[in-house]
């Protein structure tokens, strides 16, 4: 066997690329059963480590712990990245804090089975390894045939997991987006999910887009529900075809109408999944994913298709490309919605991922100008090797505005804000019954890949005003927002020694221009605290020696007053209160 070790530094980011070559040059076949993509020793053992966990609606939570002796890992195992672990792991000194302190961290261009680690020695001594998960891996390599590991991505920060997002977030637009929506700004959403679920059809559907439009959204995205005998979760996945029913003009009449209010038009599908109650299932039981003679494990009352067969992969391209061809399609939400619970050998996760990259390349491919959002159950295959081919992923199920800071917060270590989803929707929230007002639902998702998901036929006038001038100061600002330098408020939340507990219900971020003109700064607060003696707010990230005027209030203040006083937030009237700020530089006199 020879191994090539591959480096790849690159230009002005403290990154790296890593990824090994194994070729078989004997005359026999072998099996390579572990092949991490990169592993690293670290001297001393004065560090913590950082991941992003959760689960389902909870999604990339910062985490951070002492090491110690002995092996601590996160992983994979159901063939996808996870809502339970990102694909990231970080280690950092001990007095590392959001803005300083040494930080390296490592995750994978790769949306499948996965492991991190960190091992402690006898002596202190640390490594770290990541790559494809070995539990349950292999891969048979004939002579003259060679394997590719994922490629991994190092990083390097000397001013905390700031340091670690300065990185991580101009990698992502950089270099590891599609090219065509690099510079492209991003539309405002109008989704039919949590307005009206599977009960979607022409009449409906024409009026969410009315009042979509009226607010200001540019997209309307018809969700789950639109194809024949779509009725529940129970029957008809994997049968991409229009309900007549439904639509009795067909798709195609119910878009152009659509598309004559001046809004562009997406669709939702998820081509990896089958129901048993389909006519893909009843043509192909063949084709899916579990182990022969037995009958398959039901999630979500579906089952996974087998992308590692060729076969498959030919039939979703022949069918998408006929559905994405079909009608003038702006936008493409591809979900997915349960994770693999059986398959036959171990090789199958790994050729899965291949044949749904292999489908993946040759969508975007052929339909450049559509613009692809992924989704797993929400976010539980958002990575670096997802976002190679889908400029955006759908963050979370999780629509509440208080989860919804939480997880944002976190997954804005790896991934720059116009990667994310988030919507506005309804109160009380869908998943967890909170009730949170039109204006903090809104900033939440302000900054982000902006869009609505609610009944707008039955909000009130006085919460559609607000719709509709969030959606102006978002159109206004997306090109900052997807441009800008993304940065994490309040890192003292984030330290061992934080005193003030009650303040982890808080979230800050702002956004600051390329430029430093302009930034603009967002301040949640969860809950009100009795005898709260409010707090300053320090702002990072402006121009030293000049000053900005908050635009709302008129006043000038001094960046370095900013950065090291910062804006004064008063005690809270209430619960789940969200203010922000713009701030713009002026002239010093």
């Amino acid at each position: 066997l020879r191994v090539d070790l591959y480096y790849l530094p690159l230009p002005s980011l403290s990154i790296i690329l890593r990824w090994n070559r194994i070729q078989n040059n004997s005359e026999t076949a072998v099996d390579i059963n572990h092949a991490s993509s990169a592993s690293m020793d670290f001297p001393g053992d004065d560090m913590d480590m950082i991941t992003l966990n959760g689960s389902w609606g909870r999604e990339r939570n910062l985490h951070r712990r002492a090491i110690a002796p002995g092996i601590q890992s996160i992983e994979s195992r159901g063939g996808t990245s996870s809502h339970q672990h990102s694909p990231f792991i970080a280690l950092a000194s001990r007095d590392a804090t959001e803005t300083n302190g040494t930080v390296f961290a490592a995750s994978l261009i790769y949306s499948g089975n996965h492991r991190h680690l960190v091992e402690q020695d006898q002596y202190g001594s640390l490594r770290l390894q990541c790559g494809i998960n070995p539990n349950g891996f292999s891969i048979h390599l004939p002579p003259g045939e060679s394997f590719d590991t994922p490629a991994a991505v190092l990083a390097w920060s000397d001013s905390g997991l700031t340091g670690i997002s300065d990185n991580f977030h101009p990698f992502v637009r950089h270099y590891l987006l599609p090219a065509l929506w690099r510079d492209r700004d991003r539309p405002v959403i109008v989704n039919t999910w949590e307005a009206r679920y599977f009960d979607v059809n022409s009449q409906n559907i024409l009026e969410l887009a009315e009042q979509g439009k009226e607010i200001g959204g540019e997209v309307l995205v018809l969700d789950d529900g639109w194809f024949e005998n779509r009725k529940d979760d129970k029957r008809a996945l994997g049968d991409w075809v229009p309900d007549s029913v439904k639509f009795p003009g067909g798709l195609s009449d119910a878009v152009n109408k659509i598309r004559n209010l001046g809004m562009g038009f997406g669709i939702w599908v998820e081509p990896e999944m089958v129901n048993r109650d389909s006519e893909l299932f009843r043509r192909h039981p063949e084709w899916i994913l579990g182990s022969t003679g037995r009958k398959p494990v039901l999630a979500r009352n579906q089952i996974v298709l087998n992308l590692g067969k060729s076969e498959v992969v030919e039939h979703l391209l022949d069918v998408l490309s006929g559905l994405f061809s079909s009608t003038p399609i702006s936008y493409v939400k591809w979900d997915m919605n349960r994770y693999m619970a059986e398959t036959d050998e171990p090789e199958t996760p790994h050729r899965y991922m291949l044949g749904l990259y292999r489908l993946w390349s040759t969508l975007v491919s052929r339909f450049p100008h559509i613009l692809f959002e992924g989704c797993a159950g929400g976010g539980g295959r958002f990575d670096f090797g997802s976002l190679a081919y889908m400029p955006q992923f759908w963050t979370s199920d999780q629509t509440d505005a208080v989860e919804r800071q939480r997880i944002q917060f976190g997954t804005s270590v790896m991934f720059p804000p116009e990667t994310m989803g988030a919507h506005v929707s309804a109160v009380p929230n869908h998943q967890i019954g909170r009730i949170t007002s039109a204006e903090s639902r809104g900033l939440t998702a302000l900054c982000f890949n902006f869009g609505f998901e609610l009944d707008l036929t039955i909000e009130s006038e006085k919460d559609k005003a607000v719709y509709s001038r969030l959606s102006r100061l978002y159109k206004k600002y997306r090109t900052l927002f997807r441009t800008g330098r993304f940065l994490r408020l309040l890192p003292e939340l984030y330290h061992f020694n934080n005193s003030k507990s009650h303040q982890r219900d808080s979230h800050a971020w702002s956004i600051v221009s390329t430029d430093k003109n302009e930034s603009i700064v967002f301040y949640f607060q969860a809950m009100a605290n009795p005898n709260d003696d409010g707090r300053w707010l320090r702002i990072s990230g402006l121009e030293e020696h000049s000053s900005y005027m908050d635009v709302e209030k008129q006043t000038i203040h001094d960046s370095a007053f900013l950065m090291n006083r910062g804006l004064w937030i008063p005690p809270a009237a209430g619960d789940y209160r969200s203010v922000f700020w713009i701030l713009k530089k002026v002239e010093n006199k």
